[in-house]
């Protein structure tokens, strides 16, 4: 706001004894027609995708915006020895006030998933099953397993090394699309086998029948990953729930907190001898 104030206080009254009139009014119609064009151009992006943002989707839009409102306040501060002062001190001072939090961010553990692998890859046994879910903590998973058990994602996706929503995508559009990992679960702890989860998966008391995921997009579910997710995690757990008469939490140690976005427990699910 004060990086448009500037601009708009320039086109009407450029600075006396600067550069010509002409030039700083040319300079401050570009700072604030992008500055606008940006903000109103990145809302518009965001609303048109409808994707549940995160803190990092704004990254790209905060490195155009610290540019142009530089560029703005510049207009006005110019090289003036108390104006370099003041944006000194504000510097200062905005650092100050982030040191707690990235003294502890930089303390933070990005994931756990490496020490669940290394625990899987100790205790699980061939005649085991792991599910990994969601299906993305596959791919840091896929990087740090080196286990002889198989496992799979929910649901299960061909590539693990990239987040590829287009696999995912394919999966929306087959009917009963997670039925042959829930068949693989079914037969582990049929044949004597455990299935370890890594991640959570909603079990519900009574283990109702879930709904059946219906093909995108004509549902009301439309293209929404999360809500395909939510069925077919419910599909796995009612699975898990009709077969496993016990489940165990496995504990993972971590000497340092584990970042809240990969972060997933060990489940195991055990079914009567």
């Amino acid at each position: 706001i004060a990086a448009l104030a500037l601009c708009a206080f320039r086109l009407v009254r450029p600075a006396v004894g600067a550069e010509p009139p002409v030039e700083q009014r040319a300079r401050a119609a570009f700072f604030a027609v992008a500055l606008l064009l940006g903000t109103s151009a990145y809302a518009a992006f965001l609303v048109l995708v409808s994707y549940p943002t995160q803190p990092w989707y704004y990254v790209s839009f905060l490195g155009l915006a610290a540019v142009l409102i530089e560029s703005s306040l510049a207009l006005e501060l110019r090289d003036r020895l108390g104006a370099r002062a003041l944006r000194l001190g504000i510097v200062v001072i905005g650092f100050a006030l982030a040191a707690a939090g990235i003294w502890q961010q930089s303390n933070l553990r990005m994931t756990n998933l490496d020490l669940v692998a290394r625990t899987l890859a100790e205790q699980a046994r061939a005649d085991d099953l792991i599910l990994v879910a969601p299906w993305y903590l596959g791919i840091s998973f896929d990087n740090y397993y080196s286990g002889g058990t198989p496992w799979l994602s929910v649901p299960d996706v061909s590539d693990r090394r990239l987040t590829r929503y287009d696999l995912v995508k394919a999966q929306m559009l087959r009917p009963d699309a997670v039925r042959p990992v829930a068949d693989r679960v079914s037969q582990t702890l049929s044949t004597g086998g455990r299935v370890w989860v890594v991640g959570s998966l909603p079990l519900l008391d009574g283990n109702p029948t879930p709904r059946a995921a219906p093909v995108a997009p004509d549902s009301p579910l439309g293209w929404s990953e999360s809500a395909y997710q939510q069925l077919w995690s419910r599909e796995i757990a009612h699975r898990l729930q009709q077969h496993a008469s016990r489940l165990t939490q496995v504990p993972i140690a971590t000497p340092v907190a584990v970042s809240r976005y990969e972060s997933p427990p060990l489940l195991l699910f055990e079914a009567e001898p």
